[in-house]
């Protein structure tokens, strides 16, 4: 219905184990051919770079400095550390007008924060590693129970925004940079996924 023929996402079509083409799978694969529409999925490396991943953006959309990286998968650090000058209160207004689908706050760190952890999609992979990094705050898009027990028991101050919503920046502005550099329409298609 929109007339796309290159579709740029976040997390592609197929996760390891390779994924066997029936049903669901198959229905997309096909579409995607009968119509001639070329897909670009660019996961991890949207995550982490450093101008237009996911972690970058909203560390400037909450006006923070980046400071470092952490979390090493493949060679490649996937999370970013950012220096905080706010309160915690106003990093708590700053998250809530960002993310309007609402935020889960687990406060039981400084009232002052001074050092953020942010990872956007999944945290879970990063929790251990908040406090060799020094971070008493961490920003990310979601977690299990337990990492609730965990915040307090590490005296952590820890958000979750969605894992939608943390991974919807580095999409929108590959596709801007696409359009640009190739004068190409764009349109951000929003699936409005609550999770």
């Amino acid at each position: 219905n929109e007339n796309i023929d290159f579709l740029i996402v976040h997390h592609g079509l197929f996760w390891i184990p390779p994924t066997p083409l029936i049903g669901p799978n198959y229905e997309k694969v096909k579409n995607c051919i009968e119509k001639n529409i070329a897909v670009y999925g660019a996961h991890l490396p949207l995550d982490c770079h450093p101008e237009i991943g996911n972690n970058a953006i909203l560390a400037s959309k909450l006006e923070l400095t980046q400071i470092g990286t952490f979390l090493s998968y493949e060679g490649r650090d996937i999370g970013l550390i950012t220096e905080c000058k706010i309160s915690r209160k106003e990093l708590t207004n700053r998250l809530l007008n960002l993310f309007h689908g609402g935020i889960n706050e687990m406060e039981f760190g400084p009232s002052q924060p001074s050092k953020i952890a942010i990872l956007t999609g999944s945290g879970q992979s990063a929790f251990d590693e908040l406090k060799s990094i020094g971070a008493d705050t961490f920003i990310t898009g979601e977690l299990k129970q337990h990492h609730f027990n965990l915040a307090q028991e590490r005296d952590l101050n820890v958000y979750t925004c969605g894992h939608y919503a943390t991974e919807t920046f580095g999409v929108k502005a590959l596709g801007e940079e696409v359009a640009a550099k190739f004068d190409l329409p764009f349109k951000f298609i929003d699936t409005a996924c609550p999770l």
